[in-house]
């Protein structure tokens, strides 16, 4: 039977099972706990469990695929009205798409200002939400151009943080009525005729755009997602230590070094070394004298050189290709959780991590950045189980950059 040590890592493990699995989205997995999945009989036949679950779910990636294309196909026809004036009458045959749940848009485009500026266009979206017919709405009196401007990332408002100029302006125009089912065939029509040229203008747009603004940042002079994994991308070494909520010892530390090829965990008071370029892992435990050697090899091996690789466990995402196209990238700006760090930025990235039963859990990481060089200081992890429910701290990680000398300097006082 069990102990109660052995139960408590296998409450720890649940969490990890899907990561444990490899899936594109996956977070690390803490060494020690990779280490027991493996090894421990009740955690194999949960896994077991999940991957038969996984595997009647398969059909469901199709589907997101599908949704993606859905999403830059509707970029698409907003961008190709960029630097245009854009009325009622523009933005009607595009409602109901943007009524489509599966398909959102996490960033302002032609269409979307227009509706933000217009109350009509707005009321109308609501309507059409409670199956009311706009068809044959007048159009008012708003009309709004968008227009890429970099200077404009810097101004503060509805579009703070984003290079973009909105021109809000009223124009009298008789009261010409647009059917929907005309307007939608007649624009499939014009899309149809567009030059070539045009086209890949457009698409040009779309992919330059959504890669300068998909993740939504709000705030003016912001640090990115995309800046503080570069910044990630040039760290030799790092250190970081993984506390419960509202407690001063650390339940995990974590030395990674790539100039080293080396990473290293303590857990309790046992060590576990991982010398991925001999490929031989290490355990000590310096209290007892207990100490032992392995090969590095399978998933704890293809799950270490995968962080290496990527984002060292520093972010929830190996690279910045993997965050989910809905995630909220936010600068906090409460000034009774900026008193506490002077000199740091503090951002918020949230997302829906999908779970084997489909449920969803809502996941918040707090990041503190360093403005000046754009690396992480702190992480706080939060995460609800409904989107009733408030965010629950789960974690915090206190993070370090240490030279080699210094990890040199540890291995040697361990003897390692």
């Amino acid at each position: 039977m069990p102990d109660s040590d052995t139960k408590m890592l296998c409450r720890k493990a649940e969490s990890y099972y899907y990561d444990f699995l490899g899936g594109e989205d996956c977070d690390p997995v803490p060494q020690f706990l990779a280490e027991h999945i493996s090894s421990c009989r009740f955690c194999s036949e949960q896994l077991q469990r999940l991957k038969e679950a996984l595997s009647q779910t398969e059909d469901s990636d199709p589907q997101q695929k599908q949704n993606r294309t859905d999403v830059n196909e509707m970029l698409q026809g907003h961008f190709a009205y960029i630097s245009q004036a854009v009325t009622c009458n523009t933005v009607k045959p595009f409602m109901p798409a943007l009524l489509d749940k599966t398909v959102r848009l996490a960033i302002p485009t032609p269409i979307t200002v227009h509706i933000d500026n217009c109350t009509q266009c707005r009321q109308d979206l609501q309507k059409l939400r409670n199956a009311e017919s706009i068809s044959r709405r007048p159009q008012s009196e708003i009309a709004t151009i968008y227009k890429i401007d970099k200077t404009a990332a810097q101004s503060a408002g509805l579009y703070a943080g984003f290079p973009i100029k909105v021109e809000v302006t009223k124009r009298k125009e008789p009261a010409k009525i647009i059917e929907f089912a005309s307007a939608a065939k007649s624009r499939l029509y014009a899309v149809k005729l567009k030059p070539l040229l045009k086209i890949a203008v457009a698409a040009a747009a779309v992919i330059l755009i959504a890669s300068a603004l998909f993740i939504n940042t709000s705030t003016a002079g912001a640090v990115s997602l995309q800046q503080i994994y570069k910044a990630i991308e040039r760290i030799k070494n790092v250190y970081i230590a993984s506390f419960p909520p509202d407690q001063a010892e650390p339940f995990q530390q974590i030395w990674l070094s790539r100039a080293l090829n080396i990473y290293m965990t303590k857990t309790g008071d046992q060590y576990v070394l991982n010398d991925i370029g001999g490929g031989i892992t290490k355990t000590k435990n310096p209290v007892t004298g207990r100490a032992a050697e392995g090969l590095l090899t399978g998933q704890a091996a293809a799950g270490i050189e995968k962080m290496m690789s990527g984002s060292l466990g520093l972010m929830p995402f190996y690279s910045i290709s993997q965050v989910p196209h809905d995630a909220k990238w936010t600068r906090i700006t409460d000034k009774s959780i900026q008193a506490a760090a002077e000199g740091i930025e503090i951002y918020e990235l949230k997302w829906t991590k999908k779970t084997y039963d489909s449920s969803g859990v809502f996941r918040k990481w707090r990041l503190f950045v360093d403005p000046q060089t754009n690396l992480l200081r702190k992480v706080e992890v939060y995460q609800q189980l409904t989107p009733d429910a408030r965010y629950t701290l789960t974690a915090v990680r206190l993070i370090e950059y240490p030279d080699e000398n210094e990890i040199r300097g540890i291995l040697k006082e361990i003897s390692f």
